[in-house]
């Protein structure tokens, strides 16, 4: 697991127990190598998604399933299929790695991220009509090695809608591939759970980094805490009333996570700053 799903699954710990997996996709019921996606996987572009059964170098008798693209230079997306309706502070967890290239069926070298490479995430909640961004994935992979890295994106809960995420990849050079496996969308809180407490609201959102924060249900006991994509705190304050002004503009654009806390009372929400 990676910093930022450690620090979500801290921050929900205490509504942990109302934890529930609502989707997943392993890909190890697909049958030998090159089999096309089925089950609601959309793609698009030239590079065309596989799923291969892949080896890990020395060792080519661990061979695992994995969704694989070589991106071309226009740009290709993988779309999960719908995991919706979601329930707040919903997440969706994959492992990925970037491969220079492949010796026969097993993976053989690593690929350093370079400037113009993209690898980025988009969530619809109109079942694909429209995408907003949610992150830039590329920075996450290492330099060298082969391994996968886990990836714990927040995904906001929308009830009633179709949640969906796009992986958005594009090469400026080379032929390296995008691999993506162990998909599962969480609700770290159960729709049940919602119809009875009020959920935390920020408009706007995305925003410049002047919302409204409204907390129904907590009190000026409360405490705000603001976390980056990584999970580094930025800012710790307390609430004061359950409706008020922040003013984030100082912070960098991109994905944050808000918590509001109160006793055993807690609450995350997504907000996206684009100043």
């Amino acid at each position: 697991m990676n910093k930022l799903g450690f620090i979500i699954l801290l921050l929900l710990a205490g509504l942990s127990a109302n934890a529930q997996t609502i989707w997943t996709e392993n890909f190890q019921s697909y049958s030998g190598n090159g089999g096309t996606l089925s089950g609601g996987w959309q793609t698009s572009g030239a590079g065309g998604f596989k799923v291969y059964l892949r080896g890990f170098l020395p060792d080519t008798n661990n061979k695992v399933a994995e969704i694989s693209l070589a991106p071309s230079k226009s740009g290709d997306s993988l779309i999960t299929p719908a995991f919706g309706p979601l329930a707040a502070n919903a997440v969706l967890n994959f492992k990925s790695r970037l491969l220079d290239s492949y010796i026969g069926i097993n993976a053989g070298f690593n690929h350093s991220p370079a400037a113009g490479d993209v690898v980025t995430a988009w969530v619809s909640t109109d079942n694909g009509s429209t995408y907003q961004f949610l992150q830039n994935l590329l920075t996450s992979y290492p330099s060298s090695g082969t391994a996968m890295v886990n990836f714990s994106l927040p995904i906001n809960g929308f009830e009633g809608n179709n949640v969906k995420v796009k992986l958005v990849t594009k090469r400026t050079a080379g032929s390296w591939f995008a691999s993506f496996d162990d998909f599962a969308a969480n609700n770290l809180t159960s729709g049940k759970g919602l119809q009875t407490q009020a959920e935390l609201q920020i408009a706007p959102n995305p925003s410049s980094g002047r919302v409204l924060l409204s907390a129904p249900g907590f009190s000026a006991q409360a405490q705000v805490e603001v976390f980056n994509i990584l999970g580094n705190k930025m800012l710790t304050f307390p609430l004061s009333g359950n409706k008020m002004n922040l003013d984030l503009g100082d912070l960098k654009k991109g994905v944050y996570l808000i918590k509001v806390t109160e006793g055993k009372a807690t609450q995350v929400k997504r907000l996206i700053i684009n100043n």
